[in-house]
């Protein structure tokens, strides 16, 4: 199963293996031909730094790494290269990207387990998983309650035991903790079972492991296997909880779920070859598997698919269910993008505080097209529009709000935040009703909040939520009844959400993916790293609100990222390949690192007034000029080090001395250093400005200049 250069399978695995194997149609230990492109589907999504990963991305992950491991497990495909593999399994743990909010105890899981397969020493994993002693509370001001998330939880558990280390200390707080998640019908959920809700069939399988290692599983038989055979849907696949109130749809995670509980109890689905057939739907022209009919495939739809199969255990029947597809599935076809389509810019969650000048600036040099300002005063939208129309500046300013201390509580799984980032055109159709500090069901935030926007023309942006079975929820919903109109991949916390948060991948061509700025800190200058090193790029006609819609409604848009987070390499989410390849073809048209137009101004130079009221240095009367070098910035809006200095201010070419201001934040560090002129008292008519300014990097003397 693996070749020469790596330690084999242990017998234990490899016997596993061999009965998995079985029930997908391996014979006498190979692939056959109808076999052959399955193996060619899992060896396509192999990476340069030694894993596997995503098909549209360039890097590996170990998600996805976990889930070709465990398919090339099961059915006997040789691995290459096992020693370089295994290395990026122990070094990518997806949370270091950043510090976790949570603990994501299921990615030491499957890097513990992922070693194992290929025989690998595990022991290093001790003195981490030693530290773990009780349930991790979920941050408060993400969810009401703080309730752990259920499956980081169980993979403390299961990572102790397959590290074959003791869990007596965990014994006590973690029985507890399991049996108040446990519903009188057998199953589990996130919250404590007193609120009366139901179960979730993934949580359930995790609370099932967990009772298996305490030896409880054979007391829930009874009233859990009617409860897992009544998830299953008219289509043979099976949904998340019997007679669902939202998202009655079957997946292949909810489907692996169910069978694999099932078969602990070494009970059945009511009509197994509905099972077998639903799940064979799911296989693409490409030989992966998608999460539903019709999507496209993913490694871990394609794992969970194979494991699936494998437990439904009819071996007799295996010509029934080798992983040819059916005459009915395969991905939808993307439609041909129409060749007038441009590509332009949007920010979403870009400042809507401080200078509205700087924030012209910034979108005239970096070429964007569409400005959301994050919970700005409308003032703030007028005078920045105001500022870009007579600059002649092409960008429109627009609404993208952050709903902060709306609460939104969904039956079994919890009371979260951070659920409600809107966009609109304008500050009227941003209105809706008020839903700060209070707490809705998702139905009274639809009726409440949702509805009035969509009717106004805006739009719901999905932020983040490290409760993957609440987020798929709440996503499925979207898909069936409208919703979330975008998921969020970039941000300024989290390099990419779909690291962290790598099961959105499974809604890539469903739907459309964004970024999120997420601006923090007084002014737009000092956040200018952000704003420059990632965007959402939108296919349209016109750069217009109604272009932006548009671009919504057919999954034309595309979240793009080259910076120091990303080695400065490109990284691109978007629908399809079709559509990558659109926008790199045009990268003349948006990209900020070429030679071009869309490059960072190293300085800014602007005349301020009485009437400037939101810019820093406003004057009582007179004209004041201000000038802001360039400076990297922390994620936070925090100076950190010089990119350019002020060499000299000239006015009508003379020059004149400037005051240096600088402020500081509560701990420290700068967040604004400026050069102020304040001209004499009386001056009229028009001037000219100019700021000569040195670029610390290259050494090179630009020159920056206005008219007033």
């Amino acid at each position: 199963m693996i070749d020469q250069s790596g330690a084999r399978l242990s017998r234990r695995v490899a016997l596993q293996s061999l009965a998995f194997a079985g029930c997908v149609g391996v014979t006498g230990g190979r692939l056959n031909a109808a076999e052959s492109g399955f193996r060619d589907y899992l060896m396509g999504l192999r990476k340069p730094d030694g894993g596997f990963g995503w098909s549209d991305q360039p890097g590996s992950h170990l998600v996805a790494t976990h889930a070709v491991v465990g398919c090339c497990v099961a059915l006997q495909i040789e691995l290459t290269d096992v020693e370089m593999l295994a290395e990026f399994v122990r070094r990518e743990h997806p949370a270091a990207f950043k510090p976790p909010k949570q603990h994501y105890r299921e990615f030491d899981l499957q890097q513990i387990e992922t070693l194992q397969w290929l025989g690998q020493d595990v022991s290093a994993f001790h003195a981490k998983a030693v530290r773990w002693k009780a349930p991790i509370p979920y941050a408060n001001q993400y969810e009401k309650h703080a309730y752990p998330i259920f499956c980081k939880q169980i993979a403390t558990l299961l990572c102790r035991d397959k590290l074959n280390l003791s869990w007596d200390d965990l014994n006590e707080p973690m029985r507890v903790y399991v049996a108040q998640r446990r519903r009188p019908n057998g199953s589990f959920n996130n919250t404590p079972s007193d609120d009366g809700s139901d179960g979730h069939v993934v949580a359930t399988w995790w609370g099932l492991q967990a009772a298996s290692l305490f030896g409880q599983v054979s007391e829930l038989r009874e009233r859990l296997v009617p409860w897992l055979q009544a998830c299953q849907q008219n289509d043979g696949g099976f949904t998340w909880q019997p007679n669902p109130s939202m998202s009655a749809r079957s997946t292949v995670t909810y489907t692996r779920a169910a069978l694999r509980s099932l078969q602990l109890f070494n009970a059945k689905p009511l009509d197994q070859q509905a099972a077998a057939t639903f799940l064979r739907s799911l296989k693409n022209p490409d030989d992966g598997f998608a999460e539903r009919p019709g999507w496209l495939s993913n490694p871990l739809s394609t794992y969970h698919a194979v494991d699936a199969l494998a437990s439904l255990e009819i071996a007799a029947e295996a010509d029934r269910l080798r992983l040819q597809r059916t005459q009915t599935s395969g991905a939808t076809q993307a439609v041909p993008l129409p060749q007038k389509l441009r590509v332009f810019s949007a920010q979403i969650q870009s400042h809507g505080t401080g200078s509205p000048r700087d924030a012209v600036l910034l979108a005239q040099r970096l070429g964007i097209h569409l400005w959301g300002a994050k919970n700005a005063k409308p003032e703030w939208i007028a005078a920045a529009q105001r500022i870009a129309d007579q600059d002649g500046v092409a960008v429109q300013f627009a609404v993208a709000n952050e709903d902060y201390g709306t609460w939104i509580e969904v039956p079994g799984e919890g009371t979260y935040s951070h659920m409600s980032d809107i966009m609109a055109e304008n500050a009227s159709a941003a209105e809706g009703a008020l839903t700060r500090g209070k707490v809705l069901t998702w139905d009274e935030y639809r009726k409440k909040r949702l509805q009035p926007l969509e009717k106004a023309g805006g739009r719901l942006i999905w932020q983040f939520g490290e409760n993957e079975d609440l987020v798929r929820l709440l996503l499925d919903d979207s898909l069936d009844r409208g919703g979330f109109a975008a998921i969020s991949t970039f941000h300024f916390g989290n390099p990419d959400f779909t690291d962290t948060e790598p099961f959105l991948h499974l809604y890539r061509g469903q739907i459309p993916f964004v970024a999120l700025q997420d601006a923090h800190g007084p002014q737009p200058w000092w956040f200018a790293d952000m704003t420059t090193g990632f965007r959402t790029l939108f296919l349209a006609e016109e750069p217009s609100w109604d272009g932006w819609l548009k671009a919504l409604q057919y999954n034309w848009t595309i979240a793009v990222r080259r910076d120091a987070r990303t080695d400065n390499q490109l990284i691109m989410h978007s629908a399809s390949q079709s559509l990558s390849d659109y926008v790199i073809q045009r990268q003349e048209q948006w990209s900020w690192w070429l030679e071009g137009e869309n490059s960072r101004p190293m300085s800014s130079l602007v005349a301020i007034g009485p009437d400037d009221t939101f810019e820093t240095g406003c004057p009582a009367k007179g004209i004041a000029i201000r000038v802001r070098c360039a400076w990297s910035n922390t994620g936070q809006g925090l100076l950190k080090e010089p990119l350019s200095k002020l060499l000299s201010l000239t006015v009508d070419g003379q020059v004149v001395p400037t005051r240096e201001i600088r402020s500081q934040s509560k701990n420290g560090k700068w967040n604004d250093i400026h050069d102020l002129y304040e001209m004499p008292e009386g001056v009229r008519g028009q001037h000219q400005a100019e700021a000569r300014v040195h670029v610390l990097s290259t050494g090179e003397q630009i020159i920056e200049s206005i008219r007033f």
